[in-house]
């Protein structure tokens, strides 16, 4: 197993030489976490660069120099690594500002005991993982949404008849820019109240073993003009209906459009 797994990184940001030598000793006396110095912000930034920091610890001042400029500049950069400040004569007010600038923990001092550094020692962890949960799906839902985004295919999340999510893909189908029809409901689209019940008799009159619905209609786009598509709809989870369902689209316009050309050729000949 690597270790580098079982083990958190910690960055210690010591600008004040002596403030955190209790914590080296005891960080010391049981190997974990791995403590990495750094004494300026800068120094803070440069390990930060390297990408092998589980968590960041610094002292919070009444004047919010140190760890608390570190806070604000890591939470500017997009960065939501654990983030842990240790009061250092900090009032009220100055740790009120430490939570509003993204701190994930403050502590009024510095464990004492080898029972509270075991407490302490719990808690790091558990900071460090959840972040680590939470990158590495930040990470897969990317990857998943360039998929959506580059595929040909128009997908949207329906939830109360309102649009809630849409790819790349739906919106330039519709003639829309990205974001416009977020919150709008899918009925506008549809020609009239009578294709709107043809539409949502086909996709939720009868489905397949796989539970998606499908028809072909016409929607309209935002220039106005008709487009055909074939459409396929199926509920997130069959077992909550409350959670909305997908709608997948295909343009058919270049497919009725040979379709017709085809036609006419076998009625020429």
């Amino acid at each position: 197993m690597d270790m580098r797994s079982c083990m958190v990184t910690l960055l210690l940001l010591d600008d004040r030489n002596g403030f955190f030598d209790l914590f080296r000793i005891f960080a010391s006396l049981s190997g974990d976490p791995v403590v990495v110095d750094a004494g300026t912000t800068d120094e803070a930034h440069a390990l930060l660069a390297e990408g092998q920091i589980d968590l960041v610890l610094g002292r919070l001042e009444k004047d919010r120099r140190g760890g608390i400029r570190l806070l604000e500049e890591v939470r500017s950069s997009g960065s939501m690594i654990p983030f842990v400040l240790v009061t250092d004569g900090a009032d009220q007010n100055a740790l009120e500002i430490a939570y509003l600038r993204g701190a994930d923990l403050v502590l009024n001092r510095l464990p004492d005991s080898q029972d509270a550094w075991s407490a302490l020692t719990k808690t790091l962890r558990a900071l460090a993982g959840r972040w680590h949960r939470e990158e590495n799906l930040r990470q897969e839902n990317g990857i998943l949404e360039m998929v959506l985004n580059a595929s040909p295919m128009a997908v949207c999340v329906i939830r109360g008849h309102i649009i809630v999510w849409t790819n790349r893909t739906f919106h330039s189908m519709l003639g829309y820019l990205p974001g416009e029809l977020i919150g709008r409901d899918p009925v506008e689209f549809i020609a009239g109240e009578k294709e709107h019940r043809r539409v949502d008799n086909g996709l939720f009159g009868t489905r397949d073993e796989f539970g998606w619905g499908s028809i072909e209609t016409e929607v309209r786009r935002k220039d106005g003009s008709l487009l055909s598509c074939h459409i396929q709809s199926r509920f997130i989870d069959p077992e909550d209906p409350h959670r909305g369902h997908i709608v997948v689209g295909r343009d058919m316009t270049e497919y009725r459009r040979m379709q017709n050309l085809l036609r006419r050729s076998e009625l020429r000949y």
